[in-house]
């Protein structure tokens, strides 16, 4: 179902043998997800468990009219850019979900038909439907001179998230679980480190820090390096 560095092979020998001759390794965490958008039709029952939905729509500032595309796109994550500064994530959030952003040059052709401005955002439409919100941000950047960083902005979860409805009402998120990234860039755009998580007990609402390599120790603080953030309905 899921072919390894854009090979047809089934040989499990020769995937190694790939994987030790490229030193590909272990790929991004994000891949996980990805592997629910590329099939989805296969993981149904996977898929529906991290599925939401959204929609998007243009606000024309000539005629103050909405317009929107029918329907909605069904997704298991939304990646947005690495903020700018210093941030929680309840406002990370804000930004990317709840406000809108500016569009110039934009042509209403459902409404008035002028060119002007606009003001796009992203809302959420199947909040009774919805389990999950899984967030990325895009911390790997590549600059004007091709040469990859990692941006270390800190995103700190400190609160519940509020996301606005495309109806305009508002729904509140727990995180519960962050993953991040201990490493950095080395010569040829190749990346090392390691991914680990910390996860919210369910019952006890305590955090703990998890790695596949120790056990797992309660925590006082989240990580403020997050990469990816799962949000669950409250």
């Amino acid at each position: 179902l899921f072919h390894y560095a854009n090979s047809t092979t089934m040989d499990v020998n020769r995937l190694k043998h790939m994987s030790e001759a490229s030193r590909i390794g272990q790929q991004d965490c994000k891949d996980f997800f990805e592997c629910f958008e590329q099939n989805r039709e296969c993981w149904d029952d996977v898929y529906n468990l991290f599925k939401f939905s959204i929609t998007k729509a243009t606000l024309c500032m000539h005629c103050m009219q909405e317009s929107r595309p029918p329907g909605y796109d069904s997704h298991s994550f939304l990646m947005f850019e690495s903020p700018q500064h210093d941030m929680s994530l309840e406002n990370y959030v804000r930004m990317h979900l709840n406000e809108s952003t500016d569009v110039a040059n934009w042509r209403h052709e459902d409404g008035c038909n002028m060119i002007g401005n606009g003001k796009n955002s992203i809302r959420l439409t199947n909040v009774e439907e919805t389990q999950y919100i899984t967030i990325v941000v895009n911390r790997l950047m590549r600059g004007n001179d091709g040469i990859l960083s990692i941006n270390k902005r800190k995103i700190s979860v400190q609160t519940d998230v509020i996301i606005k409805l495309a109806n305009f009402e508002n729904h509140r998120f727990q995180p519960i679980a962050v993953i991040y990234h201990i490493g950095h860039v080395i010569h040829n755009n190749d990346t090392r480190g390691h991914y680990m998580a910390d996860v919210c007990d369910a019952k006890t609402g305590k955090w703990y820090r998890t790695s596949d390599d120790n056990f797992p120790s309660e925590i006082k603080s989240v990580s403020n390096n997050g990469y990816i953030f799962l949000l669950k309905k409250v």
